[in-house]
This record gives structure tokens, sequence and C-alpha cells, in this order.
């Protein structure tokens, strides 16, 4: 007997229909395991530009050691950022390039600073930020750029490393 017109068509069809669903399905599945949060892109995103903006501010500043909290206000500010936004953005790129820039908490160590305001009187904790030395820095910290590298080749290893 001879199959019905169409059966041959049909089961080709619904073949070809479960194997464009397993595709699918697979690349959703790899598409979850390797997804960035929206969060963590747009930091990624952000950190070569912060990274020129902080070289720019330590040069016009004549120093490579300046209060944390200082840059934070100024970063906030010239990027139009949260200061727990720009906090945690200075915490990652420290933690990306720590052979450009440190946080370093032990003031009595330092040399002198440039009189700047320090941190306001319950400086709020950063959330989520574990990436990096310091995960909430003290009013004493101190933002270090340490000069090891050019802001060239640090940027070249921050987008390696994105």
């Amino acid at each position: 007997p001879r199959p019905p017109p169409g059966t041959a068509k049909n089961l080709l069809e619904r073949i070809r229909e479960k194997q464009r669903a397993r595709e699918a399905a697979q690349l959703a599945e790899a598409a979850g395991a390797n997804a960035v949060p929206l969060a963590t892109r747009t930091m990624h995103s952000r950190l070569p530009g912060i990274l020129e903006t902080l070289s720019f501010l330590f040069y016009t500043e004549r120093h490579s050691v300046l209060p944390y909290f200082y840059v934070v206000d100024k970063l906030a500010e010239s990027k139009c950022l949260e200061r727990a936004d720009a906090s945690a953005h200075i915490i990652a790129l420290a933690g990306f390039v720590p052979e450009w820039c440190s946080i370093s908490d032990h003031s009595e160590t330092l040399p002198s600073l440039p009189d700047h305001s320090e941190a306001p009187d319950g400086a709020a904790k950063l959330p989520n930020a574990t990436v990096g030395p310091l995960a909430e820095p003290s009013p004493e910290a101190r933002l270090t750029i340490t000069r090891t590298i050019s802001m060239q080749e640090a940027k070249a290893r921050l987008i390696a490393k994105l």
C-alpha cells in the first residue's frame, strides 16, 4: 500500500521542526549559562572611560595618591553616577588592573596628601562590591595610581580581561 499523499512531507516537516526546537533550546541554554547580568555588562563597558577620567584627575591634581572618597565624588560628578556606583566602578577597576591603581586603607604609611574633604559620616556601604581589594573602603582609604604601567597599557589589559 502506498502512504497517503503528504505524509512524507509531513514527516520531514515534523523532523525539521524538532531539530529547530532542539537547536533553539541549546542556544538558549548556552546563552543562559554564559549570560552576564546587564548591570555587570554596563559596568564593564564604562571601565575604560573611567580609567581615562581617573588618569586625567590624578594628572590635574598632580598627585599619585588621593583620598578615596574625594576621587569617588569627582568621578560621580564627571560621569553623572551615584556615589555608590562610582565607588563600585573604582573597586572593580582596582581589581582588574591592580598594577595601575590600588586602594589602600593604611593611612599611617601614606605620604602627606592634599587637603580635600573626606567621606561624610556614615558613608554608605557598597552593595555587592566583592571584586577588588576592598569591599567597604573606610573614610581613611586612599586611591593610588601606581604608574608601574602606562594608562594605555592599563586600558589594553582592562579591555583584554573584559
